[in-house]
């Protein structure tokens, strides 16, 4: 899950050890290592970020106003 240890792993690769890998993660291996290759780390990332939670700066909750509290409690 770290991409600087993907990404040395994948330059140790040789070409048809990339189209090997690249087909057992569901793409389509090119001749192109350098294609192959963007398009390795690009797929890395998208699975990397499914797993992490976003950052939420404002997790602490915020005072509401009496105006707001007001306006909600309406609804009731």
């Amino acid at each position: 899950m770290n991409f600087k240890d993907y990404e040395s792993s994948l330059q140790e690769f040789n070409v048809s050890d990339l189209q090997a890998h690249a087909s057992k993660v569901g793409i389509i291996p090119i001749e192109n290592r350098k294609m192959l290759v963007d398009r390795l780390l690009k797929e890395f990332s998208k699975h990397v970020s499914s797993f992490s939670k976003p950052i939420d700066a404002t997790e602490t909750p915020q005072e509401l106003n009496k105006e707001i509290k007001n306006i909600l409690s309406e609804g009731r």
